[in-house]
């Protein structure tokens, strides 16, 4: 079993409420109201500037490049996992 397919099949729930969420099917389907747009973007600002910090917190524990390295790959597979969920859904 891949991965992808372990987080998939322990997330099949949350998966599908994302999945059926009208932001996320207004998004993909290329209807979604500008307004609803921006004020996602400002909504999730906050979000992406504490993500940031708290990643280069993770990356100030590698005591190496070697460690700086697999922290990057862990942090950034696990986010291109949730990512590809959604793509592939669709």
């Amino acid at each position: 079993m891949t991965n992808i397919e372990f987080l998939k099949s322990k997330n099949k729930l949350i998966i599908e409420k994302i999945n059926n969420n009208p932001f996320i099917i207004e998004i993909f389907q290329g209807i979604l109201p500008k307004n609803k747009f921006i004020k996602y973007i400002k909504d999730d600002y906050d979000y992406i500037f504490k993500a940031i910090k708290n990643l280069n917190i993770i990356a100030s524990k590698a005591r190496n490049e070697k460690e700086l390295i697999i922290l990057n790959n862990w942090v950034f597979g696990f986010y291109s996992g949730i990512i590809f969920l959604k793509f592939k859904n669709n």
